[in-house]
């Protein structure tokens, strides 16, 4: 059953990931010079993330058409995650601390928008009713707190303010939605 259970993750992950054809990937590697690539499997949009041998770092990058790479987020951190689908933000680790890096889909550019300083990040989406004067409507609005020292602070994601102190402990409450 596990080697069953195997066969089909590995045909299910080549299905999606655009890195279809391992000598696609090879050659993706060693035009990147790069230990490893992991394809996203979620988005299936050609973004993977490789591990370049000469800094042992990592950096995000697209191809489409198994030929042009492009760089999404350049190779200086330990580690990064993918962007959720249409994400604003995604963390990326370096020494141990979590940053916040834009997304140059859904903003003008991408870039560090916050630094590598924190312990963990989290990203949380709230349906806020908007009046833009002409009319009432639903938006969705995306909120990031970070945590330090065991607490937890909102921070602006854009330009890496923080908006509260580090007063919260979410293992004894929950953070009220900030105002900014």
């Amino acid at each position: 059953m596990r080697i069953f259970l195997c066969i089909l993750f590995t045909a299910y992950c080549m299905a999606v990931s655009p890195l279809k054809a391992q000598s696609d990937a090879d050659k993706l590697k060693k035009k990147l010079k790069a230990h490893y690539l992991m394809g996203d499997p979620v988005n299936e949009d050609g973004v993977f993330i490789a591990r370049l041998k000469k800094t042992n770092l990592c950096g995000m990058y697209q191809c489409i058409d198994g030929k042009t790479i492009q760089c999404l987020i350049p190779p200086l951190f330990d580690s990064i995650d993918f962007f959720q689908f249409n994400g604003l933000v995604t963390g990326v680790r370096l020494n141990g601390k979590v940053g916040l890096y834009l997304s140059a889909w859904t903003n003008d550019s991408a870039y560090l928008a916050v630094p590598c300083l924190y312990d963990a990040y989290k990203l949380i989406r709230v349906h806020k009713k908007m009046d833009d004067g002409f009319s009432e409507y639903t938006a969705e609005m995306t909120y990031v707190a970070v945590k330090k020292n065991g607490l937890w602070a909102w921070i602006d994601y854009t330009t890496g303010e923080l908006k509260t102190e580090f007063k919260y402990d979410l293992t004894k409450e929950k953070m009220p939605y900030p105002k900014f």
